[in-house]
């Protein structure tokens, strides 16, 4: 008998004269989250090494990977919505195609199966890329808010390490002076908890953005304006359809003027935003003179550089004005500073030398379709001033070889004569 028979038998044979183990009863609440216990309050004021840790939260937390994540979540989110629109204008223009040739063909009654089909599969696609950029839009702002979020960590960390240095400093203050009396003592009783203001500065922070105007969080916002141009761009490609101004992006602001801010002074500034939208842009770097590859744009003038261009001119020339690093605009006659945190990637522009090099790559198309089309002509009849003189190239090929056969069939003259015998002779 095998090993693995004998085990199974012994099995079989214990599982026969036991009885099966009660199965474990498990609590019905096994799977929801252990509650944390009530916070408690410290009762002395933090010590150096706590401050410290504290403090080192800025150092040791290094936030530039989520900001790199929401960087990257923004420019999927636009990219998406963008080839979507993209992808449903060539659906439409293929339907208008479509209906040209069958108009041109007289058979305007007579839809064939697979162009009914086309049409059926656009108006679904139309119905769901409106969707899908309403809510790409609400996406974009959601990021924006937990951008905000992000930098308003910083500044809150930096806040509370403030705050309990200078807490923390006066009541070493009133020890070092010997003050025991029985208000010093209660003051000294006051511990500043660093949970509870952790939770105090963000709620401020939190209310302070949460005032603000739509307008003025968003339609500010270099990544949202970028978002709104692009998918403009979209969905006028061949129009010349203006994107509306900053300032109408938002009506809720209008009919809310308390929470608006200073939204008035933002629409008389972005009043020249129509006519930007209507410029078009040099496709050249100022600073490389070759057409764009990456095209950086500054939001304060609307100039756009080379990115790896802009950069190295940024770090070789900038100078320290109000706390960061700024270098005038290498535009021919800008006046204003920029620095690195006004520059964008400009997805409208890399739109418009898209198009530019595919409709000079059109042109030339065309333009050797034309040589063929010349080519081919080098045989026809030429015409000349007078039009009731015309010459055939084929009829002048054949009257030649009639003339020659003439000479040919004609007897010597007198002068072949004597110049053959002269050559005779010699």
């Amino acid at each position: 008998m095998s090993i693995r028979r004998r085990l199974q038998t012994a099995s079989e044979r214990n599982g026969s004269q036991s009885s099966p183990a009660p199965e474990r009863s498990r609590p019905s609440n096994a799977n929801k989250p252990i509650p944390f216990p009530d916070y408690t309050p410290p009762t002395c004021p933090l010590s150096a090494d706590a401050q410290q840790a504290i403090t080192n939260i800025r150092t040791l937390h290094n936030i530039a990977k989520l900001k790199k994540h929401l960087s990257t979540a923004i420019q999927n989110i636009t990219t998406t919505t963008v080839n979507n629109n993209d992808r449903l204008l060539e659906r439409k223009r293929q339907v208008e195609k479509n209906k040209r040739k069958r108009a041109r063909d007289g058979e305007e009654d007579e839809i064939p199966a697979n162009h009914k089909d086309l049409e059926s599969h656009t108006r679904h696609l139309t119905k769901k890329v409106n969707i899908w950029t309403e809510q790409a839009e609400i996406a974009m702002r959601v990021l924006i808010d937990k951008g905000d979020e992000v930098e308003r960590s910083e500044l809150v960390i930096r806040d509370i390490c403030d705050r309990l240095s200078v807490a923390n400093s006066a009541t070493a203050n009133r020890r070092t002076r010997g003050q025991h009396d029985d208000e010093d003592a209660n003051q000294d009783g006051e511990i500043i908890s660093a949970v509870e203001l952790l939770d105090q500065i963000k709620e401020e922070y939190k209310t302070k953005y949460e005032a603000e105007s739509m307008t003025k969080r968003y339609a500010s916002h270099n990544d949202y304006k970028s978002f709104k141009r692009v998918v403009h761009d979209s969905l006028y490609p061949d129009q010349d359809v203006p994107l509306p101004k900053e300032s109408t992006w938002f009506p809720s602001d209008r009919s809310h003027p308390s929470a608006q801010g200073n939204v008035e002074g933002e629409g008389e500034s972005s009043d020249d935003d129509i006519v930007i939208e209507k410029v078009i842009k040099d496709l050249k770097c100022p600073l490389t003179f070759v057409t764009f590859r990456e095209p950086y744009t500054n939001s304060k003038c609307n100039h756009s550089f080379e990115k790896e261009a802009i950069k190295d001119y940024h770090r070789d020339n900038a100078t320290v004005k109000g706390g960061q690093r700024v270098v005038k605009c290498p535009a021919m006659g800008c006046e204003n500073f920029i620095a690195m945190a006004d520059m964008y990637d400009d997805q409208l522009l890399l739109r418009q030398i898209k198009r530019a090099a595919q409709r000079a790559e059109q042109d030339d198309s065309d333009d050797e379709d034309d040589d063929v089309l010349r080519g081919t002509q080098r045989n026809r009849p030429q015409e000349v001033e007078d039009e009731s003189t015309f010459v055939d190239m084929d009829d002048e090929r054949m009257r030649g070889k009639s003339v020659k056969r003439e000479r040919m069939s004609r007897p010597p003259t007198l002068t072949q004569v004597s110049t053959d015998s002269e050559d005779e002779d010699e």
